[in-house]
């Protein structure tokens, strides 16, 4: 990565922290407002970036917790605790992807972002898939620091 921008954030009770390395600065990097319901619910703002890397890590051991809906493609995580929208992540090829929800986080360098609002009502499985293996952060999840863990 040529000039990476490194940027943290974590859920409203600190017990899961996410660390993103970007290929761009903030303000040139866009944040979608995914208009499905659970999106619109948790009032997320995500980032994504192929050419970047995620770390999510939970202090507290096994904070975290998943939610599959829709076409059940990715594993939506949680703070167990104070119930922030960390982000999604997906397991194709033995590899995690991950779009991180820099609003729920409250990543200070997207706070002045508006996100944008995006749908992806259109896609089957296959194409969902594709997008988000070309377009989501490379990931690693941790629930704590050590030892890493894979959404199911």
């Amino acid at each position: 990565m040529e000039r990476e921008m490194t940027y943290q954030g974590s859920c409203h009770c600190g017990d899961v922290e996410v660390c993103i390395a970007l290929s761009q600065p903030a303000p040139e990097t866009d944040v979608a407002a995914c208009q499905c319901s659970f999106c619109r619910r948790h009032g997320a703002g995500t980032v994504t970036d192929s050419r970047g890397r995620a770390e999510i890590t939970s202090k507290a051991g096994t904070r975290m917790s998943s939610y599959r809906f829709g076409l059940a493609t990715a594993e939506f995580l949680l703070c167990a605790r104070c119930g922030v929208y960390i982000g999604a992540v997906i397991d194709i090829e033995d590899k995690s992807y991950a779009t991180i929800n820099v609003v729920g986080l409250a990543v200070p360098a997207f706070a002045a972002h508006k996100p944008k609002a995006v749908s992806y009502d259109g896609e089957d499985v296959e194409a969902r898939i594709l997008r988000r293996r070309n377009l989501w952060i490379p990931a690693v999840v941790a629930t704590e620091p050590g030892r890493i863990i894979s959404p199911t």
